[in-house]
């Protein structure tokens, strides 16, 4: 989906990160907190993620935090879903729009 191979890339929540567009990453990282303390059902965000060709690509991640017995979120389950090509320009200038509204 990204053109990486499994040995190129970490698993560690800050690599993750790190290929979400600077644009979209405090935002993303928000929706997390705010699903973690239980202030939403689940993690949805469509957000730009770095390819291994440079270029960045729309992705919808959704998932759900797995909480212990205390309350606390301990780690998180979802999936990562590239966005059609087809939607991106409709999509792009809608996410313009909202951003400045």
């Amino acid at each position: 989906m990204l053109g990486y191979q499994e040995d190129e890339v970490g698993d560690t929540p800050e690599q993750w990160f790190d290929r979400i567009h600077d644009a979209d990453r405090e935002r993303v990282k928000e929706e997390i907190a705010a699903h973690q303390k239980g202030l939403t059902p689940h993690f949805e965000s469509e957000h730009r993620v770095l390819h291994k060709d440079g270029s960045f690509h729309w992705m919808l991640s959704r998932g759900v935090a797995v909480h212990d017995a205390s309350g606390n979120a301990s780690r998180m389950a979802g999936s990562q879903t590239d966005i059609p090509k087809e939607r991106f320009p409709t999509h792009s200038r809608a996410y313009l729009i909202g951003c400045y509204l």
